[in-house]
């Protein structure tokens, strides 16, 4: 069995009817997809990032229209414009870590402190901040197979306690929204859509996915998005990401 046959999606499976109730507003879906304090708790998280050598804090920003402060897409692709420079300090990857798990586990605190324990004591964290720096160089590059590659290990994730799942929330977000990076966020639920939509290799629900099976992911996404522009609905692939994992239409549309 080839590598194209065993991870490869059907050639001509295509995206379930309720994607395209999600196109053409990135404002709302993607910019402005976050949440607040009742569903972040930032007091957990600030108090528990005190055993991290640093000043870190989860920060909330109010939003338009409403003026509520939440943390969304756009605020998490701000805080990754540091990365651009390629930091030395640890501090602007560790920053987009925290809000980044703060923002894809909401008011689940499941392995957390496990995950920021794995930045606690010296050796590990010097290890965990530079695996990091090198997936996000690769995300940054364009190389979404080579970022994933670098954070995934036979059973689990190279750092402890973050998962696919989690870690390509951090590659997502490390691009800072640029179309030079094509990582995307793969997890249960996305996951299950696309078994469901006929990609019958793909497990359905958590699973520790493949490097390649990962980047066959991130190019069919992209190609949807390419065909659904020529058809007249600008699109990118982090809607149609959107989109799989509510697997359901747009509510209003």
């Amino acid at each position: 069995m080839t590598t194209e046959t065993r991870f490869a999606p059907p050639s001509d499976l295509v995206w379930p009817k309720y994607v395209k109730s999600w196109l053409g507003d990135r404002i709302n879906v993607i910019d402005r997809h976050g949440f607040d304090e009742s569903q972040l708790g930032t007091q957990w998280w600030d108090r528990n990032l005190d055993r991290v050598q640093g000043d870190y804090t989860i920060i909330l920003t109010p939003q338009e229209p409403d003026g509520v402060a939440r943390l969304t897409r756009s605020d998490l692709f701000r805080l990754a414009q540091p990365l651009a420079n390629d930091p030395e300090d640890d501090a602007p990857y560790l920053t987009l870590l925290w809000h980044v798990l703060s923002w894809g586990s909401g008011t689940s605190r499941r392995n957390n402190l496990d995950r920021i324990n794995a930045f606690v004591k010296g050796d590990a964290r010097g290890r965990n901040v530079r695996l990091l720096r090198d997936a996000t160089r690769a995300a940054r590059s364009g190389n979404p197979r080579e970022a994933y590659g670098t954070l995934i290990r036979r059973g689990g994730g190279m750092i402890p306690s973050l998962g696919p799942a989690f870690f390509t929330k951090y590659l997502y977000f490390a691009g800072a929204g640029t179309v030079a990076n094509r990582c995307l966020i793969l997890d249960a639920r996305v996951a299950t859509s696309l078994h469901e939509a006929g990609w019958s290799t793909i497990p359905r629900g958590s699973y520790n996915w493949y490097t390649d099976m990962y980047a066959e992911y991130v190019d069919l996404l992209h190609r949807w998005a390419e065909t659904i522009t020529k058809s007249g609905i600008p699109t990118q692939a982090d809607e149609i990401e959107r989109a799989l994992f509510t697997r359901q239409n747009r509510p209003g549309r």
